[in-house]
Parts: C-alpha cells; structure tokens; sequence
C-alpha cells in the first residue's frame, strides 16, 4: 500500500500526479458542496494572500512555503516520528506497521482539514491531506535514513499545491 518509489523518475513523475490530482479531487469536492448548498468555512487567509499577492508575489510564496513547511512537520513528520518510536518500542507492532500507517493517514489528514477551517474543510482539505501523507510514506517517509528527503519532497508538493491554487484564484479575481 505504501511502497517507497522505485527510483526519482518514479517519485517526479507521481509528484505531478499528486499535483493534478489533488486540484481535481479539490475542484471536485468543491462543485459537489456546492450543489448541496453546503458552505466551505473560509477561515480569511485566501483574501489576505491573494491582496498581498499582487502587490508582493514573492513574499507571498516564501510565506506559503513556511505554511507548507510548518504543517507538514506537523502533520506528516510528527506522527511518523511516533510510529517510528513505536516500532522501536514494541517491535511487535511490526507486523501492525500498514494498520498503524493507515491510521495515522486517517487521523492527521482529518485533523489537517479540520485545521483550515471546519468540517467542510476535513473533505478538501483532508482530501489533501491523504495525498500529502500518502506521498511522505512512499518517498521514504517511514525509513528512518529518509525522513528529511521525504520531508523536503512532500514540503515540495504542498507549496506546489498551495502556489497553483493561488495562481488560479488570482485569475479569477
């Protein structure tokens, strides 16, 4: 379920498959509360970062790289440091390591939707959420020699995400 990418073609190539998938699955969730009437909390920031994007694009995309550095230390490495302290702890829960990773997955991803606003956000966001923590564990993140690479590359992948979404939304506006 979590195999570590074969090689960096295998990682690049699946980097921009996150990427296009996670704005479809985005744009998606997005249409379908909409048809349902149902409002996505906004918690203010996409106004404040679009204002300041065009008049400081750069300081807005080091600052979206912070946020993507910021919460993926908190919802990738942080529970996948537990895990691996775990593991070593009671080396019988090696043979529970995919239930653990799954779980893990479950609850930081609805936790980190349910941080960008309410509930609404945990179906966007924590949409994201599943493929942020899904691309840490297959670029290494569950070997403890690649926790930094693996936190590079899903940091990577978050402020891409992030960066589009706000290309996009600064051309509609």
């Amino acid at each position: 379920m979590f195999k570590e990418f074969k090689n960096f073609e295998e990682g690049f190539t699946c980097f921009f498959i996150y990427l296009l998938l996670d704005k479809i699955l985005n744009i998606s969730i997005g249409i379908w509360l909409q048809v349902f009437s149902i409002t996505v909390h906004d918690n203010g920031m996409k106004g404040i970062l679009l204002t300041k994007f065009e008049a400081e694009p750069f300081y807005v995309l080091k600052l979206i790289l912070i946020f993507a550095f910021v919460e993926e230390v908190t919802y990738r490495l942080f529970p996948a440091l537990i895990i691996l302290i775990c593991l070593k702890t009671f080396p019988f829960l090696e043979k529970e390591k995919e239930e653990l990773m799954l779980l893990t997955l479950l609850i930081s991803s609805a936790i980190f939707g349910y941080d960008h606003g309410d509930y609404t956000n945990m179906l966007i966001q924590g949409v994201s959420g599943i493929l942020f923590f899904t691309f840490f564990c297959r670029s290494g993140g569950f070997t403890s020699g690649k926790l930094l690479v693996s936190l590079a590359s899903v940091t990577l992948l978050h402020f891409s995400t992030n960066a589009l979404t706000l290309g996009i939304l600064s051309l509609k506006s």
